[in-house]
């Protein structure tokens, strides 16, 4: 297999998990701005519950987190990747994200930047975790350019199958009587304009 045979492989895995948490993160940011965007008084009128309590916002920041894990795993596989040394700018803060996910009470953490990584909230702070998702994903393709090849895939911040009728659900789970939302249909129009504009944001970042 050759050095661009390998990486083409391991994109595959990088490009789909990616691919995954980036839906998740736009996903949860669009649940919380629709909870915590309104004033405590208004959202006391709309909603019964935080819809962070439920078990489909639940299950969409556990994709979060396994994308944190899965990435650190795929970028650092050297049997994917054989003997190309990868310039992945942000391989160390997946690692110290990855550790602190394994902990999930407090503890002392043993190396010191894992340490100041937990202290200053780094695994809470979920745009640079996009961010970190996308800029790993084309750190890789710049290593794929290197060799002279090519993706069908590029990164995005993805509206799936399933995305629209999640953040939905969760959000209607959530309302007082009698109050309901738009039809889904409807109501992803808007969901379809935020994460257009989630991923401009991270494309504007990245390249800050």
């Amino acid at each position: 297999m050759t050095d661009l045979q390998r990486l083409l492989f391991l994109d595959s895995s990088v490009w789909m998990t990616t691919r995954n948490g980036l839906t998740a993160l736009a996903s949860k940011h669009f649940i919380d701005l629709q909870f915590y965007g309104l004033p405590e008084e208004e959202r006391e009128k709309i909603y019964w519950n935080n819809p962070a309590n439920t078990y489909l916002y639940t299950a969409n920041k556990a994709i979060v987190d396994g994308t944190v894990v899965d990435l650190y795993e795929n970028i650092s596989n050297e049997e994917a990747r054989g003997n190309l040394e990868l310039e992945i700018p942000d391989r160390k803060d997946l690692y110290r994200h990855r550790v602190v996910l394994s902990h999930s009470g407090r503890v002392v953490f043993r190396r010191k930047d894992v340490e100041r990584f937990f202290n200053d909230r780094g695994h809470e702070k979920e745009f640079e975790t996009a961010l970190r998702f996308w800029r790993t994903r084309e750190a890789l393709l710049g290593e794929i350019n290197k060799l002279g090849g090519d993706v069908k895939f590029q990164t995005e911040v993805a509206l799936q199958l399933g995305t629209v009728e999640l953040i939905h659900g969760a959000l209607a789970l959530t309302l007082k009587d009698p109050l309901v939302l738009p039809p889904t249909k409807q109501f992803g129009s808007a969901v379809k304009k935020f994460f257009k504009d989630y991923e401009s944001a991270i494309k504007i970042s990245g390249h800050e």
